[in-house]
């Protein structure tokens, strides 16, 4: 027994300084092992180092930018062409009117034919001056006719007439008349009347011859109408004072008479028409 209890102690003794030692120096780790084996086993021969790639080729810059267009010079814009200033029908300074007109009293006792023209002149206030000349030449008609219908006297009166004209041109206040040219008339000039009066009375033929000259003056108001750019129509309404004295010529039979009468006339108002072109 006691031998027993020597052996267990022996044992434990024994036993104890291997575990000690166990905790003192613990197990080398496992890569000891590895190398071990290793060094057993012979090293694979190692992998040929892969060839070295080319440098890259460095990426190319990228295009640049197509420059932008120049903006497409505007077209040239014409420049804007003013207004045509509407056409002025009042007679201008260095304008020329010429017409044809028919003129005659209210009961067209007496007729007459002529011309005229007028040229602008000087400008005043909102108008034109203008001056110009005028001619006409008449007959008596419905008057004389009536006569020789009545008594079957043949009557002949025939004058010329001619005049200077001042007028002043204006604009109508109604702009709504376009087209339209006013004028105010003076006239100022001579009638030279001639009559002629033959006939039988009692069985007894005569002739009476007179020629006569005196002043014509006359008042007037007119307006002219634009038919086309220098076309125009109008009319006028006139006052106009002509009297004179007539040296005659009568023969009764055999017989010859002269003297002066004074009874030739060519006043009174009367009613004008017309025609012409301005240039």
């Amino acid at each position: 027994m006691k031998k027993l209890s020597w052996l267990m102690a022996i044992l434990l003794f024994v036993g104890t300084p291997k575990t000690w030692a166990a905790e003192e120096n613990p197990a080398p780790p496992a890569p000891k092992a590895k190398r071990k084996a290793s060094a057993k086993t012979a090293a694979p021969a190692p992998a040929p180092a892969p060839a070295p790639e080319p440098p890259a080729k460095p990426a190319s810059p990228p295009p640049a930018p197509a420059p932008a267009p120049a903006p497409a010079a505007p077209a040239p814009v014409a420049p804007a062409e003013a207004p045509e200033p509407a056409p002025s029908w009042l007679q201008g300074v260095g304008d020329l009117d010429m017409r044809v007109h028919l003129d005659g009293d209210i009961l067209l006792a007496f007729v007459e034919l002529g011309v005229a023209a007028d040229l602008g002149l000087i400008p005043a206030g909102p108008g034109t001056v203008a001056v110009g000349a005028e001619l006409s030449g008449g007959i008596c008609l419905t008057a004389c006719g009536l006569i020789g219908l009545l008594t079957g006297i043949s009557v002949s009166d025939r004058f010329i007439s001619p005049h200077a004209r001042l007028t002043y041109h204006f604009l109508p206040p109604n702009q709504k008349l376009e087209g339209v040219d006013l004028y105010g008339l003076v006239l100022a000039g001579v009638t030279v009347s001639n009559q002629k009066v033959s006939g039988r009375i009692e069985n007894v033929d005569f002739s009476f011859t007179g020629t006569g000259v005196g002043p014509s003056l006359g008042l007037g108001l007119g307006a002219k109408k634009f038919v086309k750019e220098r076309l125009f129509i109008g009319g006028e309404v006139r006052l106009r004072y002509a009297r004179g004295d007539y040296h005659y010529s009568e023969q009764v039979e055999n017989i010859t008479l002269l003297g002066v009468d004074p009874d030739w006339s060519q006043t009174g108002l009367s009613l004008l028409v017309f025609g012409g072109i301005r240039i």
